[in-house]
Order: structure tokens, then C-alpha cells, then sequence
């Protein structure tokens, strides 16, 4: 569902509190470059290095023939490198849907002090229409979660299989929308064998 601007903004603006937190996070977080081993890279080849990037990524999280860690590891010293080589990738880049997600998968599955550091590339892309709003509300539940503050979107699910912590529960399908999101909270939550009053019920207001 198409969704205006002022709309978004709207939402944007109940969840100012939210994107002070994440403003403050990403300001104290540590830059990740430092002693960090950067490789040569072809910035004329930028859509299909990133697009071999998604392939590895989902390869060993659907076939387990390597260890994730190990690839992701890799994935992010080739994206770094990239990055920092070529700059941020455009949208006249991105030519292919495999090497917008991997720009998204690379951050999402990283470290916070990476999602930090590259975060408002990635917001600044989005606002762009690079990438699609909702990858940018998964991104930055990841990062919120993993500084054990409660999410914005009800992205991101604990070990055991339950909700994370949510901000404003009541009103999360208004912010969800705003972010093109094209399912409820509760059907995202029956998709994985939750039912939205009983995870909800665990949030005081």
C-alpha cells in the first residue's frame, strides 16, 4: 500500500523518542574501521560483486555447508571494502533486487557498530527510494534490539521464538504502514506461530 509522506512523517513524529534513542546509540557507538582490513576491489563491477554477496549469504543459510559466521565475516570485509572504495551504493548501482538486499542483509546481519556506522547511508538511501522503508524499520529494530532497548516495527523475534520487547504496542500497525509494511503485526505474528494478544499482553503500556 502506497503511503504518503506526510503520513510517514506523522509517525515519525510519535516515535521522535525512538529516533532520539538511535541517534544517541549511533553517536556514542565506536567507529568499526579502525584496524579493520580493507581488500581491492573493482568499483566497475559493483551490482554483481554485491549480487554474489546475497547469493553466499543465503546459500549457507539454507544449506549450512559453511559456517554462517565465517560468511558473513566475509560478506562484510567485501561490502566494507566496497563502501569505502566506491562510495555507498546509488540506486543507478543497484540493478538487480539480489544486490539491494544484500547491501540490506550484509548490515542486518553485522554487528551494531557496523549498523551504526553505515545507518544513515542506509536511511538517507532509503528516503532516496534505493531501498524499500520496511528493510530500514527491520534494520533498525536489529540495531535497537541489540542495545537491549524494546523495537519500533515487531520485527525481531527473541531466541525462543517470542516477541522482543516493543515501544507502543498500540499503535505499531500506524508505524508499521507508514513504513510499507504489507502485513499487520498479528498476521507477521501468525506467520510464525504467535498469536498478537498473547505476545502483546507480555508489554506493559
Amino acid at each position: 500500500m502506497f503511503t504518503s509522506l506526510a503520513v510517514f512523517m506523522a509517525c515519525k513524529q510519535e516515535s521522535k523518542n525512538q529516533d532520539a534513542l538511535i541517534k544517541n546509540l549511533i553517536d556514542k557507538s565506536p567507529n568499526p574501521l579502525e584496524n579493520f582490513k580493507l581488500i581491492d576491489l573493482n568499483c566497475d563491477n559493483i551490482n554483481n560483486l554485491l549480487i554474489e554477496i546475497f547469493i553466499e549469504d543465503q546459500d549457507v543459510r539454507h544449506t549450512g555447508t559453511r559456517d554462517r559466521k565465517e560468511v558473513d565475516a566475509e560478506n562484510l570485509q567485501k561490502f566494507v571494502s566496497l563502501v569505502e572504495k566506491c562510495g555507498f551504493p546509488t540506486q543507478d548501482e543497484l540493478t538487480d533486487y539480489r544486490s539491494k538486499y544484500a547491501v540490506f542483509l550484509t548490515l542486518q546481519h553485522s554487528s551494531p557498530e557496523w549498523i551504526a556506522y553505515y545507518y544513515k547511508d542506509f536511511e538517507h538511501a532509503t528516503h532516496s527510494g534505493t531501498f524499500d522503508r520496511d528493510l530500514l524499520a527491520y534494520l533498525e529494530d536489529r540495531f535497537l534490539m541489540s542495545h537491549n532497548q524494546p523495537q519500533t516495527y515487531g520485527t525481531q523475534l527473541q531466541s525462543d521464538g517470542s516477541l522482543y520487547l516493543l515501544f507502543d504496542p498500540k499503535n505499531v500497525d500506524k508505524r508499521r504502514e507508514a513504513m510499507e509494511f504489507k502485513e499487520s503485526l498479528s498476521t507477521y505474528l501468525k506467520r510464525h506461530g504467535l498469536d498478537y494478544n498473547t505476545e502483546i499482553s507480555k508489554f506493559k503500556e
